[in-house]
């Protein structure tokens, strides 16, 4: 198996989307089920008894949203059914004996909060995959969103204790927030001190 960088799943998409807890890219049937597992279709938010939609909220900065995913061999997959963001949880089995599968997660943000040179939807979309059974996985990207902010994501696979009557579950958590980009912090505070400067020049 080939290393994986964080900046190839970047740039590469599916050629690199599906990491252990080493970051290591998966074969090529674990992709295949991966990028299978993420074709599910946008709008009200949507579930069924393997992959259940929790909580969250979605606003033009930041997203969140909670998904349950019991590993039994039966895929599905849950969406957020944001007008901000967009948030897609699936589940793909491989084996069920004993029971394998693939945790896949796909991100985008869907507006533009501050107007041009912003994209909407912004053309740089996050994802991730775990292959299951697993300890506790997680994994995190900043998008360009062509612009002095980033799309920070977040995404975290938690097994639950104790789990469901006979198969093993799992918690996904997605997170997503629109931010300014490090140096625009650097920008903004030297900017600040000035003001403070000019300020107490007044003052005296």
């Amino acid at each position: 198996m080939r290393m994986c960088l964080a900046t190839e799943w970047i740039n590469r998409g599916a050629r690199c989307t599906v990491h252990t807890t080493k970051g290591h890219c998966m074969t090529k049937a674990v992709k295949v089920a991966a990028a299978t597992a993420a074709l599910v279709s946008i709008g009200a938010m949507t579930a069924n008894a393997t992959v259940t939609g929790g909580a969250g909220s979605d606003a033009p900065l930041a997203v969140s949203f909670t998904s349950t995913i019991t590993d039994d061999g039966v895929g599905g997959a849950a969406a957020n059914g944001g007008a901000n963001w967009t948030v897609m949880i699936g589940y793909t089995p491989l084996a069920i004996s004993p029971f394998t599968g693939v945790v896949t997660v796909f991100g985008q943000h869907m507006v533009n909060p501050h107007g041009p040179p912003e994209l909407a939807p912004n053309p740089n979309v996050f994802s991730a995959a775990w292959l299951l059974p697993s300890g506790p996985q997680s994994y995190g990207a900043s998008l360009s969103h062509q612009s002095a902010h980033n799309d920070v994501w977040s995404a975290t696979l938690t097994p639950l204790t104790p789990p469901g009557p006979g198969f093993a579950q799992y918690t996904v958590g997605v997170t997503g927030q629109h931010i300014p980009e490090p140096h625009q912090y650097a920008l903004m505070a030297g900017l600040g001190l000035l003001a403070f400067g000019a300020y107490r020049r007044t003052r005296s």
